[in-house]
């Protein structure tokens, strides 16, 4: 093979390795980015099932606060429409019940409307056909989605027992679904909800339309049958990001292309004086030497000898440092992503993915040596009001506070993330649950003495649970989140 033809060889050489450097740098961008994409997915298909779940379950506890007191029953029992309509008012559109509860309606037990809210001179109907009716009447209760006043709704029925044993008829407690509701549940115009039926279909309002989704899928949820169904829009900043990354790629690799290429057309001209540059490229595609030795080696005096040679192993020296800087680029965008799936972009702390990690690797630990480690799960109390009061710009404020003040009120061992939305997690490593608790307590007090943005003033509950070993760390978390549910339904501001 002759001198030209085994330089124009090591070129394509560099070139091809080169090339393929910053090709698998975009690889692993775009794999990062499905990664992130799919934890978003799970996420917010975990935040959708919880948020219906939690609807379901307060109307729920609405239908079973409306069952009991005598007077609704002796009320109901008498067909004394004017009391039970006083006693529904109390609940529907009331700003102490974070369900949008629409309608409440009490009927006998021959399915007749005795009293029905907020209208309180409509009754006289006759729902005893209607699924709630006829599922309380025979289960003596029902939980899920049926059609009411024409709208599909989400509904809690529970009779009502004269005696505990005698009944005397039905309430069944109401929230529409709206796109209102529907945008709520996700708390994202770029994550729609929507909702199917046999009478058409509901959607969230959303960024783009519908059509543009990148992503759908249906949200199991329990008493749904599975008519939500959440659809992922692009989202512009995070396209914006990727487009920069491929340019930043690509354009690293045209550059080098062209460099290379330009280098090509000079040597071709006078091959003589340069086998010192020619056995610097050799040794570079053979991958026996380094760029950075090879620029050193460019540099050298003798070199320079010959003007043209000069040029020549300027231009390359000038090449070597624009890959260079072009691959530290590379390297820094890289690590800058590999942070942003780690750690929680609004908080700084780490994201559910991290804290998943260091769940698993705490497990781990004392499978093998044995010891103890407590999570304390942290709910801010009433956290929507805040949003609904103040605003989203607050409520980001508040939530970066309250992380603030769990990581610095905490051990340096221990690690505090957020859990999503206004959950955090905090592990504690080498620490049982009566350590732990005593902790919780300090910070839940910190919480409530605290002077938030415009005043605000907040409370926490937090839920204890201790690792076990071999436990399943979703069995963990899921006593971890009982316990949570115990301090709310204990009235909140409490450690369980």
């Amino acid at each position: 093979m002759t001198l030209k033809l085994r330089l124009i060889a090591a070129v394509f050489v560099t070139v091809f390795v080169i090339g393929a450097l910053n090709l698998l740098a975009l690889h692993r961008i775009a794999a990062l980015d499905r990664e992130t994409f799919a934890e978003h997915r799970a996420e917010a298909s975990r935040a959708v099932d919880a948020r219906i779940g939690e609807i379901l379950a307060e109307l729920d506890s609405a239908a079973i606060n409306l069952s009991r007191p005598r007077d609704i029953v002796n009320a109901l029992h008498g067909a004394d429409n004017e009391t039970l309509s006083d006693w529904s008012a109390a609940f529907v559109g009331s700003a102490d019940h974070e369900a949008a509860i629409d309608t409440i309606v009490f009927t006998d037990t021959g399915g007749m409307v005795i009293a029905r809210a907020p209208d309180e001179f409509r009754f006289g109907d006759d729902v005893s056909t209607t699924q709630p009716f006829f599922a309380a009447s025979r289960d003596g209760s029902f939980l899920g989605i049926a059609p009411v006043d024409g709208r599909p709704s989400l509904v809690a029925a529970r009779v009502l027992r004269k005696y505990d044993d005698v009944p005397v008829g039905v309430v069944y407690v109401a929230c529409a679904i709206t796109p209102d509701v529907l945008s709520k549940i996700t708390g994202s115009r770029n994550v729609v909800l929507t909702y199917a039926d046999a009478g058409g279909t509901i959607s969230g309002e959303a960024a783009l339309p519908i059509a543009h989704a990148v992503f759908s899928e249906a949200v199991a949820t329990a008493h749904t049958n599975g008519r939500f169904r959440l659809s992922f829009l692009p989202d512009p900043n995070h396209e914006r990001m990727l487009h920069l990354q491929t340019l930043l790629s690509m354009g690293a690799v045209i550059a080098s292309v062209m460099t290379l290429v330009a280098m090509l057309l000079v040597l071709r001209r006078e091959l003589a004086p340069y086998d010192a540059i020619i056995g610097g490229i050799r040794a570079y595609a053979d991958r026996a030497t380094t760029l950075p030795l090879l620029r050193k080696r460019l540099e050298r005096a003798e070199l320079r000898r010959d003007p043209q040679a000069g040029k020549v192993a300027a231009a390359l020296v000038r090449m070597i440092d624009s890959l260079e800087g072009s691959f530290r680029e590379i390297a820094a965008n890289t690590a800058r992503l590999e942070d942003l799936a780690r750690n929680d972009a609004l908080t700084s702390l780490p994201n559910r993915r991290a804290l998943d990690e260091a769940l698993e690797a705490e497990m781990r630990r004392i499978r093998r040596y044995g010891g103890a480690f407590t999570v304390i799960l942290t709910d801010i109390d009433h956290f929507k009001d805040v949003n609904d009061r103040f605003g989203h710009a607050v409520g980001d404020q508040v939530l970066r506070q309250v992380a603030d003040l769990l990581h610095t009120s905490s051990r340096a061992t221990d690690m505090v993330g957020r859990w999503g939305g206004e959950e955090f997690l905090l592990l504690c490593p080498d620490t049982d649950a009566a350590a732990v608790a005593c902790h919780a307590e300090k910070l839940r007090r910190a919480v409530a003495d605290t002077v938030f943005p415009d005043g605000i003033r907040l409370t926490a509950s937090f839920g204890i649970a201790e690792g076990r070993s071999g436990e399943p760390i979703a069995q963990l978390i899921e006593r971890a989140d009982r316990a949570l549910y115990a301090a709310k339904a204990a009235g909140r501001d409490t450690v369980r």
